[in-house]
């Protein structure tokens, strides 16, 4: 959607009927307030790991869309993704994102916290507000049988500025 407003409003007028521009830019508005939003809870979420010393990244989502398209308005996306280095980093996470008001997103009825965490898929859901964040411990889902070391991941870093804040290392 923002590439097709970005390319839509280049057109001579006329083309594209006036209140389609007009939704297209409504959406394109609410979708940059909404990317800006997580990009912000991303680098809050980090700097929250790293001043508890989790070694921690995040990937996809804003920062895929900075690296990709060279902005955060450019490119539509839902969740915060965020890998964390070893079993110890992501108990701890999971632990400060709870304490941090972060609920969890439980898959199986009954189960809560970290006995709901599934080893064999390495990752925990949580969600605040209107915002989704996945803790991850290894890029790769279990089922495509391949897996990426971390340590091969960390040894590749790149920074990525996001917003305004204090820069934060992002793997895409």
């Amino acid at each position: 959607m923002p590439l097709l407003y970005h390319k839509l409003k280049t057109c001579d007028a006329g083309i594209v009927p006036g209140d389609v521009m007009a939704q297209l830019k409504r959406l394109y508005l609410a979708n940059t307030r909404r990317n800006i939003a997580l990009a912000n809870e991303t680098i809050n979420v980090l700097k929250l790991f790293e001043e508890n010393g989790i070694d921690a990244i995040t990937y996809k989502g804003p920062a895929l869309t900075v690296q990709a398209y060279g902005d955060l308005a450019s490119r539509q996306f839902g969740d915060i993704d965020i890998l964390v280095y070893d079993t110890a980093g992501f108990r701890k996470a999971c632990t400060l994102l709870a304490k941090a008001g972060f609920k969890w997103r439980v898959d199986v009825p009954g189960l809560h916290g970290l006995e709901s965490f599934n080893s064999r898929r390495n990752e925990a859901h949580f969600h605040k507000g209107h915002y989704n964040l996945d803790i991850k411990r290894a890029i790769n889902p279990w089922f495509i049988g391949i897996s990426l070391s971390n340590k091969s991941i960390w040894g590749s870093l790149t920074t990525l500025v996001m917003s305004n804040k204090k820069d934060r290392k992002s793997v895409v």
